[in-house]
């Protein structure tokens, strides 16, 4: 294979042809190993440890770097702001150029150093507002004694007035005297001035320097504060740290830390930086309102062991007028507040769980608690998560928390506007110019409508790569190979156009980008194409082609020919199916950037979500209608649902399955064959040999999750993790067991010729076939084969899967299920990773659940899969607060028909590969 520099190549073929295993196992890993070449003694020790990619000889490799398909970082206090560094930025500017306003009176507050207050003294005497006092905020407490005691020490220091409202009065007198003056003291205010300690008297022919020392003295004396007194009784307030000269509220000093909320100096005191605290939701309790009081509607009252807080409620309910027959939602406010804070001898709901609160030490009262509560946006700092102190802080208009709730692209735009003038220029340039230029690039890959608090779990996998994408190439790199693992993954075809741009502009920059990719514009737009196949695992891992795009076309038959030339592809859409079971309805749904929309969804049928990234399709889905769904179904919400107003249609089903784009498991121990439950049938095979009867060996020593025969080093996972400490963690290939995962005595073990390791090495493909005399197995697998994940194998860690590998994984799983009703099911873009001619197989198993009666809702910005849809939602027409909005819906025919739909415009060159006979002769447009 030999690879130009300096040009975009894109890699294709089937799933598991070995695209990843070309491009980041071997190109990727080969420049990193290079690249660690260089590093020290120390550091390579370790690193020379990692295996290397196996070939005989590669030259001309630069340096590489890698932007693969990482799941979202599932930590609540990771942000885009944080994933993308802008909030470094945010917390450097803030804290260096920001304005602290007070919370109080919303002056200005900074710090006043001696000598500014000696150049406005001096400035005051020269205009002629002579003579002036200086004087310092006295240090006193309500203790007489104490009071006489630092006004003696005062005394001792040479200090012989203090200034009670403006009087001066001498402390060198009588003890008579100076109790009295103490007494004054005390009951002035000293905050205001109203006592202080004089420290000189100024008049226009002191020196500067006694001026400036007697600043000092005032500061060091009043720790830190120090009052200038003009003729007249005028006084003004200064502070050497940040404190209002006017109403003398002090602030901490805006350092950067002050700005974060994964510091304790910064984050909110009450919700500990994490924006939401927890809370006991009145639609937990009452989860149907309309229920009445005495039918029971306060849901955990009516648990056998809480029902006294029921007959409690009823007996003492007539004392306050409290309706009992009366649906919950009918109840007057100031009804609903009593059930819920109580009254007189009844201590309502707040106080039930505050009883229960106290036993929390109880397993089952933990249980129980957690069925009521969820996480709320926090009342103290408004899901902001830094204290008020930070938010006091304002640089081009805005606070830190204002900005961060703005999208990527507003905040560009104020980044645009910032202007610094002389030595700030010089300083603060580099810096604005660094991040506008990431946040350019974050807009360019099509994310601009994210916000910078969104939170880094609530992204979308294709999200988070084009964020790792855009930070990548804001290095501004030169020479240098970017492997990129399917940029396309989550972009709407609309925004196909700007991404291939991008790409180029990295060429264009005198790179080498090499892409994994399935997307028919990526493709056509490569300097070259080298396509691996023919088929996957075992029948793939050679190239079939490579050169230009014209050749692919004209000369070859490949799979990814035959898909560009239109041969091969979804079926075409002959028959649209009608609602089996009538429609369900979403109505007034209005979380995040929705607005307030009706979405109707056919049951019985397959539905495509469609719309530009940030359209809000995901918050649709996720985040109102499944939860709301929950609810009505009887099942725990998974979370607290979106706005809404009601849900029609929903009766008849018999459950909701969200397959998403989320990891199956942390545990690397988890694999397709565990996953299929195929592992416990080949644990039994290997258990029923005769040598592992003699050796009493039974199914549990064939598990890794057990230690009755799994390597106890690394404890059956095949591999160990080097903390590196000030750089990312290594794993290595554990050396006792070399990656078997299994001891010597449990390998010895075979089966038709193989131990347990070498099984986990075969492709389920493979594997069907080995355990052909153990129709349990094969039957667990099957369905694996049927989703398109014959290539993977048995033994790969569930963590190492692409986010659509999971998804089909988790589709694989429910084809083996029987339903007594109809289900809903949801899927998150299951044609990640599908090369064009797998996306017939994908839908070949979606149609199988759709006629078992089973309603689909996919969001999917596949066109092909689009265009086989029974029904298309299309949102928009924007992303972010340009979106939100029901562009269209109906079959694709009738998207194609909408103007504002950048789907419709998609589909119509799909759409257009039918011709009018056939059309009318399947009946589509009648």
């Amino acid at each position: 294979l030999t690879i130009p520099h300096r040009q975009v190549i894109v890699i294709t073929g089937p799933s598991g042809s070995g695209k990843s295993s070309l491009a980041f196992d071997t190109i990727y890993t080969e420049g990193q190993r290079r690249y660690t070449e260089s590093l020290d003694p120390y550091i390579r020790q370790f690193l020379e440890r990692m295996e290397k990619p196996d070939l005989d000889l590669a030259t001309g490799i630069t340096p590489a770097v890698a932007v693969g398909r990482v799941p979202p970082p599932k930590s609540s206090r990771s942000t885009v702001g944080t994933m993308t560094e802008v909030a470094d930025v945010f917390r450097l500017l803030f804290s260096r150029l920001g304005t602290v306003l007070c919370s109080g009176c919303g002056d200005v507050i900074r710090p006043d150093p001696p000598g500014r207050v000696a150049e406005l003294i001096r400035a005051a005497l020269d205009s002629g507002e002579g003579p002036l006092v200086v004087s310092a905020a006295l240090s006193v407490s309500p203790s007489r004694e104490n009071t006489l005691a630092r006004l003696r020490h005062y005394l001792s220091e040479g200090y012989l007035r203090v200034a009670l409202r403006d009087e001066m009065v001498r402390i060198d007198g009588s003890e008579e005297e100076l109790d009295e003056v103490a007494r004054a003291v005390i009951d002035a205010d000293v905050t205001a001035g109203d006592a202080a300690l004089v420290i000189d008297r100024l008049t226009p022919s002191s020196p500067r320097s006694r001026i400036r020392e007697a600043a000092e003295n005032a500061y060091r004396e009043g720790n830190g504060t120090l009052f200038l007194h003009y003729p007249g009784g005028r006084r003004t307030r200064y502070s050497e740290g940040y404190a209002c000269s006017s109403c003398g509220l002090e602030v901490p000093e805006p350092r950067p830390h002050l700005f974060s909320f994964n510091s304790p100096y910064g984050a909110c005191p009450v919700c500990e930086g994490f924006g939401a605290e927890i809370a006991y939701l009145p639609e937990l309790v009452v989860p149907d309102p309309t229920r009445t009081l005495a039918a029971g509607a306060i849901e955990p009252w009516s648990k056998p062991a809480y029902r006294r807080w029921q007959a409690r409620l009823e007996e003492t309910a007539p004392e306050e007028e409290v309706r009992l027959e009366v649906p919950w939602e009918e109840l007057s406010p100031e009804e609903q507040a009593l059930i819920w804070n109580g009254f007189g001898r009844f201590k309502g709901v707040e106080g039930f769980f505050g009883k229960l609160e106290k036993k929390k030490y109880k397993m089952h009262v933990r249980v129980f608690l957690a069925r009521y509560r969820s996480y709320v946006t926090c009342g103290a700092c408004g899901g902001s998560r830094l204290r008020p102190e930070a938010r006091q802080v304002v640089l081009g208009g805005e606070d830190i928390a204002t900005l961060s709730a703005r999208s990527i692209s507003e905040v560009r735009e104020w980044f645009a506007a910032l202007v610094f003038s002389g030595e700030r220029a010089e300083i603060y340039e580099p810096i604005l110019r660094e991040a506008e230029s990431r946040l350019r690039y974050l807009d360019e890959v099509g994310v601009g409508y994210l916000t910078l608090n969104r939170l880094s779990r609530t992204l979308s996998s294709g999200e988070v790569q084009r964020i790792a994408l855009a930070s990548v190439m804001g290095t501004a790199l030169v020479d240098t190979t970017y492997v990129l693992d399917e940029p396309s993954v989550g972009l709407h075809p609309r925004d196909v156009g700007r991404l291939i741009r991008i790409i180029r502009s990295l060429r264009n920059r005198g790179n080498t980008v090499i892409v994994v990719e399935h997307d028919r514009e990526l493709i056509e737009a490569a300097d070259l194409i080298i396509d691996l196949g023919p088929g996957s695992g075992e029948k793939g891992g050679e190239i079939v082609y490579q050169g230009a795009l014209h050749g692919l076309l004209n000369e070859t038959e490949t799979a990814t020919s035959r898909y560009l030339r239109g041969k091969t592809g979804p079926p075409k859409p002959f028959r649209r199916r009608q609602p089996k079971e009538g429609w369900l309805r979403i109505i007034g749904a209005g979380e995040h950037n929705l607005r307030e929309i009706d979405v109707e969804i056919p049951r019985g049928t397959l539905t495509c979500l469609t719309g530009v990234s940030g359209s809000g399709k995901s918050t649709l889905l996720y985040e109102v209608l499944k939860p709301a769904l929950e609810i009505e179904l009887g099942i725990r919400p998974s979370r607290r649902p979106g706005r809404y107003r009601s849900i029609e249609g929903w009766q008849g089903l018999g459950g909701i399955e969200a397959l998403d784009q989320s990891p199956l498991t942390a545990n690397r121990r988890s694999n397709p064959a565990t996953y299929a439950r195929a592992w416990d049938g080949i644990r039994k095979v290997f258990a029923a040999t005769g040598e592992a009867r003699n050796r009493g060996f039974g199914p549990g020593t064939f598990s890794f999750n057990t230690p009755a025969g799994r390597c106890p080093e690394c404890e059956g996972v095949g591999t160990v993790t080097m903390d590196m400490q000030f750089m990312a963690d290594v794993e290595l290939v554990c050396e006792q067991c070399n990656g078997k995962r299994f001891t010597p005595e449990v390998l010895e073990i075979r089966y038709r010729g193989k131990n347990i390791a070498e099984v986990l090495k075969l492709t389920v493909d493979q594997a069907t076939g080995f355990f052909s005399a153990a129709p349990g197995v094969a039957r667990a697998l099957e369905p694996l084969r049927r989703v398109g994940l014959g290539y993977l194998r048995l033994g790969q860690p569930a963590p190492t899967l692409s986010a659509g590998e999971a998804q089909r994984v988790m589709l694989a799983a429910h084809l083996r299920k029987r339903h007594s009703r109809p289900v809903l099911y949801l899927f998150d873009e299951p044609t990640t990773g599908l090369h064009g001619m797998e996306v017939i197989r994908l839908l070949g198993c979606i149609e199988d659940l759709v006629e078992k009666g089973h309603t689909i809702v996919i969001i999917e910005h596949n066109i092909d899969f689009v265009s086989h849809a029974d029904w298309v939602i299309d949102l928009g027409p924007e992303g972010g607060e340009g979106g939100g909005l029901v562009v269209a819906a109906g079959r694709p025919e009738d998207i194609v028909a909408e103007p504002a739909s950048h789907t419709g415009r998609a589909l119509r060159s799909v759409l257009s590969r039918i011709s009018a006979e056939d059309a009318m002769e399947n009946g589509i447009t009648s």
